[in-house]
């Protein structure tokens, strides 16, 4: 579940952050329930939101943005766009020539507005010097979401 290798819609994909989640009674059952990790992580959602940068035209982004939004989402983070309000956590979405273009500038332009974690969706951390953490298919999205969550407190 964590890699979200198995994917549960509703849960780590797709999920709906307005939903009316159902009363659990009782410690989550881990051997019955793949969830629970993710549950117990929606039922406190994150008052801050990360604010979602995008680079470059829709169609070269959408598909990053999508993955980050949902991915937040599964963890209980709600997810910003638009302007900048000063967001301590913001994620660049866009493709990889535009993270080669753009990324570091942007990013540079996001920390004067007061963001402390910049996050680069779709690619390793490695890659991008001026990226604080990444978010792609195959992570561990529990700890990215624990990491996240720390950085919005």
């Amino acid at each position: 579940m964590a890699t979200r290798r198995r994917a549960l819609t509703g849960l780590t994909e797709f999920p709906n952050l307005a939903e009316a989640l159902p009363e659990r009674e009782g410690e989550p059952d881990d051997v019955r329930r793949y969830g629970a990790a993710f549950e117990a992580l929606r039922d406190e959602p994150v008052p801050t939101p990360v604010f979602l940068a995008t680079l470059g035209p829709v169609a070269a982004h959408t598909a990053r943005a999508t993955f980050a939004s949902n991915l937040f989402a599964t963890g209980g983070i709600g997810v910003t766009t638009g302007t900048h309000d000063g967001q301590p956590v913001v994620c660049l979405a866009g493709t990889d020539a535009a993270y080669d273009e753009s990324g570091a500038e942007t990013a540079a332009a996001l920390r004067e507005g007061g963001a402390r974690r910049v996050i680069v969706a779709g690619v390793s951390t490695s890659q991008y010097s001026w990226a604080d953490d990444s978010c792609a298919v195959g992570d561990d999205a529990l700890a990215f979401l624990q990491r996240t969550r720390e950085a919005l407190a």
